[in-house]
C-alpha cells in the first residue's frame, strides 16, 4: 500500500499495489500493521456493501454520534465515485472544511476516515459498488447527517446529483446541528 496524506493530517488515502499475473491481480485492502504505523487503532466490527444503479447518485453526508462514532475504510470496487469528508470536530482548526477524492475500480484506492468526520459520495458512473469497513456498529439512534449542499461548507461537487434520498435531501446544515 502506498500511503498518501490528504488536506487533513488524520485522513489518509491509500493506493493499493496489486500483484498481477495471467489470472488477474491480488492486493491487500486492509492492513492493521500499516494503520498502526500511522498511529491508527482500527478494530473492524462491521463491513457493509453499497450498490448504486444510477450515475450521479448522492449518499451523505453521514456520521454517528458518540458513543457510536466510527472510523471507516472505504473503497469503490466497481465504477467510480467522488468521495467527500467534512471535519465536524468543533474544536478543530479545520472545522467545516472538506476534502474530496475520486475512488474507483481502476485506481484501486482506499480512503480512511477517522471519527469526527461526516462522509458521503456522488457516483460518477452507473452501477457502482462500494465496500465499507467500520470499527463501530451502526446504531440508528446515533446516526446523523449534514446537508450535502450546505452553503457554509460549500463542497465543490463535480455535478449536481440526479438521485438522492428524501432523508439526505432534508438533512440539516452544520450550523443547525
Amino acid at each position: 500500500m502506498k500511503i498518501n496524506k490528504t488536506y487533513f493530517s488524520d485522513v489518509y488515502h491509500f493506493d493499493l499495489e496489486p500483484v498481477e499475473d495471467n489470472r488477474g491481480n491480488f492486493t491487500r485492502f486492509f492492513c492493521k500493521k500499516t494503520l498502526r504505523s500511522l498511529g491508527i487503532n482500527f478494530k473492524p466490527k462491521q463491513a457493509s456493501f453499497a450498490t448504486n444503479i444510477e450515475k450521479h447518485t448522492l449518499r451523505g453526508m453521514h456520521f454517528q454520534l458518540h458513543p457510536n462514532s466510527e472510523q471507516k475504510i472505504i473503497s469503490c470496487l466497481r465504477g467510480s465515485i467522488w468521495d467527500v469528508v467534512i471535519d465536524i470536530r468543533k474544536n478543530s482548526q479545520n472545522y467545516s472544511k472538506w476534502f474530496a477524492i475520486e475512488l474507483s475500480e481502476k485506481k484501486q484506492n482506499v480512503l480512511y476516515v477517522p471519527r469526527g468526520f461526516a462522509h458521503g459520495y456522488l457516483t460518477l458512473t452507473p452501477n457502482t459498488h462500494l465496500i465499507y469497513i467500520m470499527d463501530e456498529y451502526y446504531n440508528s439512534k446515533y446516526s446523523r447527517g449534514i446537508n450535502w449542499n450546505d452553503a457554509l461548507i460549500d463542497i465543490k461537487w463535480p455535478t449536481l446529483p440526479s438521485k438522492i434520498s428524501s432523508r439526505d435531501k432534508n438533512l440539516p446544515s452544520l450550523s443547525e446541528i
